[in-house]
């Protein structure tokens, strides 16, 4: 018969562990015995001077030997508490390393990325596969959002940041410019139309918060380059989406409207375009810069802005 074992070979021990006083024990008693006080135990643990004296007399009953002399309403620790005290604080300090060493080797392989939503919708997400099945070490956790991530609390490691930058006391490398460009669903500018930008106040031009028509008209050559009105949407994926719905005409960026047009679920309608004040950056912490996930991301990343670059001047040519 043979005996099958559930423990991996390199996980066998020569046997169970003894019985060990409860951690929370363990803590409250090397906390009141390095401060010499239950009360000051108690505020450095958050808990209550009841609870660290009877986590103290559990321990005590456990051991069968005094730790602490009652001095008046004070107390103070016994010779033989005193050991096990220094004993106590010497295997909770290998704990907490132990501990500390596992947290830092599973963030390692931990990459978190902080992107707007429109940029993910449009862009990232549809290219990030790659990235992800060349990498299967990383687990990547891609958090969208249109405000900035504090990177300085350690919860984000990376930024793509669309912006002026940069953003002092974090390392900022300026990846990708972008430009603006109307754009409408194929079929609704009618062929019998001149494809003129005057007759673009013909039609509904739809708006999004913080991209203005004007530059875009002014760079047309239209004598009116006033503001238009009509409806706005906060972001540019529900603006494109209307464009596809034949709501009206988009002014969109090149970086989120590009797989639309080459894909033909949209259309550009001319070839005047005007440079976004703004860019793409890639920011992190200076530290965080130079870690391994972090430099393995950017090289994936400049690669495949690069693709995008290049078939934007094939486009164009």
């Amino acid at each position: 018969m043979f005996k099958v074992s559930r423990i991996p070979m390199q996980m066998k021990y020569e046997g169970a562990l003894p019985r060990t006083p409860p951690l929370q024990a363990l803590r409250a008693f090397e906390s009141a015995a390095r401060l010499g006080s239950f009360a000051q135990a108690a505020l450095e643990l958050s808990l209550t001077y009841g609870a660290i004296g009877q986590q103290v007399r559990a321990l005590e009953g456990m051991l069968g030997v005094p730790l602490f002399d009652r001095v008046g309403r004070g107390v103070m620790v016994t010779e033989a508490g005193a050991r096990y005290a220094r004993r106590t604080r010497a295997l909770l300090l290998e704990l907490a390393a132990a501990t500390a060493e596992m947290a830092r080797a599973d963030a390692a392989n931990r990459l978190t990325l902080s992107v707007l939503p429109s940029f993910a919708a449009r862009w990232l997400v549809k290219r990030v596969g790659a990235f992800i099945d060349a990498n299967p070490d990383l687990e990547l956790i891609i958090e969208t959002s249109t405000q900035l991530a504090d990177l300085r609390c350690g919860d984000v490691d990376l930024c793509i940041r669309f912006g002026v930058g940069p953003w002092e006391g974090l390392a900022c490398e300026r990846i990708l410019d972008d430009e603006y460009y109307p754009v409408c669903a194929p079929g609704y500018w009618p062929a019998a139309l001149p494809p003129e930008p005057a007759a673009l106040r013909q039609f509904p031009l739809l708006l999004c918060h913080d991209e203005p028509w004007s530059p875009w008209l002014q760079a047309a050559g239209l004598h009116d380059t006033s503001e238009p009105r009509g409806t706005t949407y906060s972001d540019a994926v529900n603006l494109l989406q209307a464009a596809r719905e034949r709501q009206g005409i988009a002014l969109a960026r090149h970086s989120l409207v590009q797989d639309d047009i080459a894909s033909g679920a949209l259309v550009r309608l001319f070839q005047i375009s005007v440079r976004s004040p703004r860019s793409y950056f890639l920011v992190s912490t200076q530290t965080l810069a130079k870690a391994a996930k972090v430099r393995r991301f950017r090289a994936w990343l400049l690669t495949q802005l690069g693709s995008t670059i290049v078939q934007k001047a094939l486009d164009s040519a």
